[in-house]
């Protein structure tokens, strides 16, 4: 089996690459950066082969670059940012409704409130939501039981949005590391609701 490396990646082929490819004849730097195609040596496949996840540059050098260390500062903006997906993931963003998982946002749920007060004033009783995906289902529901419960939907997303700022500002106040990694920001948020029609 031979080995070879072109720019930011490795072939492995059964028969030596003639000619008619850009192969490099020196092995050296300035025809790697070139983008030339080099066979490995020994050394480089024995590096490869216990480094799978090293760059072509440290495979050609046969060494592992140093990482920097990270500040406290970016270990904490990472944790914010994993906290912010969570935020906006369905673990925060969901209620039920007859077993089926929905969301409304904000937008939403304002324009919604609106509908449901117009088509009262206009004699309706009934206004149908729909899930989302592929396969949407709906639902009639009678506009006062909407009302109530987006009322309720409006409150428990105030308490999510109080408590994800609520651990950003503790996570930005620890005060080592370990404390970051260590930190739980998926509790106390508030439980999801669930309508039944």
């Amino acid at each position: 089996m031979k080995y070879y490396i072109q720019r930011n990646d490795i072939y492995s082929v059964d028969e030596a690459l003639t000619e008619g490819y850009d192969l490099s004849k020196t092995g050296c730097l300035e025809d790697f950066r070139a983008g030339k195609i080099i066979e490995l040596n020994e050394a480089q496949i024995a590096f490869y082969n216990a480094y799978p996840g090293a760059s072509t540059i440290e495979i050609f050098n046969c060494s592992l670059r140093e990482q920097p260390e990270l500040t406290l500062e970016a270990i904490k903006a990472e944790k914010i940012a994993q906290l912010k997906i969570y935020d906006s993931s369905h673990e925060v963003n969901s209620f039920m409704i007859n077993g089926v998982r929905m969301w409304l946002d904000r937008n939403m749920r304002v324009s919604l409130m609106q509908t449901a007060t117009i088509l009262e004033a206009s004699g309706e009783t009934f206004i149908t939501l729909w899930s989302e995906g592929p396969q949407r289902v709906s639902f009639e529901v009678q506009i006062p039981a909407l009302k109530q419960f987006l009322a309720a939907l409006e409150i428990y997303a105030k308490k999510c949005y109080d408590t994800t700022a609520r651990h950003e500002a503790d996570i930005w106040a620890l005060e080592t590391a370990e404390e970051v990694f260590e930190y739980d920001f998926k509790k106390y948020y508030p439980v999801k609701l669930n309508m039944q029609i």
